[in-house]
C-alpha cells in the first residue's frame, strides 16, 4: 500500500508539472497572438518617409515645427512638415516628415522659402560655423546650411526614404543660393571644416568612397579624389 500510495503521489506531482507547463505555453502564446494582431492591425507611427504612391490615398496635413535662431544673424528658419496618413492592408500609417524650410529676416521681415513647392524629404539640416576673424576667443559665425535631401523614389517602392539615393545641398545663411553639391549619391558619411574654412566630406556612389573639398564661399567643389580601399 505504501508504495502505491508513492506512486500516485508522483503521478499528481507530474500531473502537476504537466498542468502548469501547459498554462504557461497557452499564456505565452495568446500574449504572442495578441501582441502580433496589434502589430498588424494598430496604426503604425513612422518618421523621414514620404508616401508618392500614386494608387494610394493619401490625407497631407501640414504643420510648422520649432524655430531655430541663428546665432550673430537677424535669420530664424522655420521647418515645415507633413504629417501623412493612409491605410495599409491590415493597419493605417501615419507618417511625419521634413519637406520645407522658412527663412525669416527679423529686422526686415522678409521671408523666403528653401523650395518653392514641397515635394521633396528632407531627412537633415545643419548649419556650418567657422571662426569669426580676428577673433581671439575660439568664436564662430553661422555661414552656411547643409541639407541631406531626398529628391525621387530612386528604388521604386512608392516611397521617399533613407533606402533612395541623396543629394547634398547647400545654401547661404538666409537661405538663398541653393545648390546641389553631390547627386544621387548612397551614404553621407561626415564633414568637417579645415582651416581654410572648406567644408570636407566624405560619401559613398556607386560601390565607391570619395573624398570632397568645397569652398563655403562659392560653393564650388575645390577637390575631388575617389578613397581607396587597401
Amino acid at each position: 500500500m505504501d508504495e502505491n500510495k508513492f506512486f500516485k503521489f508522483i503521478w499528481r506531482i507530474n500531473g502537476l508539472l504537466i498542468f502548469s507547463i501547459a498554462a504557461l505555453s497557452l499564456i505565452l502564446l495568446t500574449f504572442t497572438l495578441y501582441h502580433e494582431f496589434n502589430r498588424a492591425t494598430g496604426e503604425r507611427n513612422v518618421h523621414s518617409v514620404v508616401n508618392v504612391d500614386e494608387e494610394q490615398e493619401v490625407e497631407n496635413r501640414w504643420v510648422f515645427g520649432q524655430i531655430s535662431t541663428l546665432q550673430d544673424t537677424p535669420y530664424i528658419i522655420l521647418p515645415l512638415y507633413s504629417n501623412q496618413e493612409y491605410d495599409q492592408t491590415y493597419f493605417s500609417k501615419s507618417a511625419r516628415s521634413n519637406r520645407n524650410y522658412l527663412y525669416i529676416n527679423t529686422l526686415t521681415e522678409n521671408k523666403n522659402w528653401l523650395y518653392d513647392h514641397n515635394r521633396f524629404l528632407i531627412s537633415d539640416r545643419e548649419t556650418l560655423k567657422i571662426k569669426k576673424v580676428d577673433s581671439e576667443k575660439d568664436q564662430k559665425t553661422p555661414i552656411a546650411h547643409l541639407f541631406q535631401v531626398i529628391e525621387n523614389d530612386t528604388n521604386a517602392d512608392g516611397r521617399l526614404n533613407t533606402k533612395d539615393k541623396l543629394n547634398i545641398v547647400l545654401t547661404h545663411i538666409d537661405g538663398t543660393n541653393r545648390q546641389n553639391i553631390l547627386s544621387n549619391i548612397d551614404d553621407f558619411l561626415g564633414h568637417t571644416l579645415n582651416d581654410n574654412n572648406e567644408l570636407v566630406a566624405l560619401y559613398s556612389k556607386d560601390n565607391a568612397t570619395f573624398s570632397v573639398r568645397i569652398n563655403l564661399e562659392t560653393f564650388k567643389i575645390s577637390s575631388q579624389t575617389e578613397v581607396k580601399k587597401p
